[in-house]
């Protein structure tokens, strides 16, 4: 965040993060309404982000497409006092990344984040939430998770929010509730092809604004950082922050 802060003083209007959503997550802190470009090589653990603006992993591509500099403003999530770039949940994911240890090696990471998933899977209870959707009491529940999405990917190419379009001024949440630990294991692979949303126990809906309220503790977790815990309120900033982007998504 500092870095790219500096780089703006300097005078720079093009800021290249390389790395994975964490990465991009802290550049995003000192750049986002500042009127400057964010470009985007994907380098990390987690690349989630870049996967769904179709930003290739092969660096020479993904440094071609800086070069080329088509650019598209895309919408930036506000989580409290900070933005997010991607996608924010909380409950069952906000636990696994408070829980989960510190790994430096990408190639070990994916793997250490799905037994993390499935560890918390056993321990994990429930939380009693209250939403307010838009302004409007959207009601009480029991969470295993709410995911609030910007882009499509995260937890490493699970594709929770196959519908989420990054520059249509919405969330879109996924909300599950009362899954027990056998329907999860169950429904789990579907995640990985987006096919789960069609799961008849998930609740779906697009909104701008959203404040959700727990009297339990309950984790947040944005662009895979930790970011706090519950009361927390969500806004959208629809197309806030110039992206370079390849040709076929213009």
């Amino acid at each position: 965040t500092h870095i790219a802060d500096d780089a703006l003083h300097q005078g720079f209007k093009t800021i290249v993060a390389v790395g994975g959503d964490g990465t991009l997550h802290e550049v995003l802190q000192g750049i986002v309404g500042k009127n400057l470009t964010l470009g985007v090589i994907p380098f990390g653990s987690s690349n989630d982000f870049a996967r769904s603006v179709k930003i290739p992993k092969d660096i020479k591509d993904a440094v071609g497409i800086i070069a080329r500099g088509l650019t598209k403003d895309i919408d930036i999530g506000a989580v409290n006092d900070r933005f997010f770039i991607n996608i924010s949940s909380l409950g069952f994911d906000g636990e696994v990344v408070a829980r989960l240890p510190k790994m430096r090696s990408k190639y070990l990471f994916s793997l250490v984040y799905i037994l993390g998933v499935f560890k918390e899977l056993f321990r994990y209870k429930k939380k009693r939430v209250n939403i307010i959707r838009d302004g409007a009491d959207f009601g009480e529940f029991n969470i295993n998770l709410v995911a609030v999405a910007n882009g499509r990917f995260y937890g490493h190419n699970m594709k929770i929010a196959p519908r989420a379009e990054l520059d249509d001024g919405l969330f879109d949440v996924v909300l599950i509730a009362d899954f027990n630990p056998l329907r999860f294991i169950a429904n789990f692979p579907k995640v990985f092809k987006g096919t789960h949303i069609y799961n008849k126990d998930l609740i779906l809906f697009r909104c701008k604004n959203l404040t959700i309220m727990s009297n339990e503790r309950v984790f947040i977790e944005s662009d895979g950082e930790l970011s706090g815990r519950v009361p927390v309120e969500y806004r959208v900033f629809s197309k806030f922050q110039r992206l370079i982007v390849p040709e076929s998504e213009l």
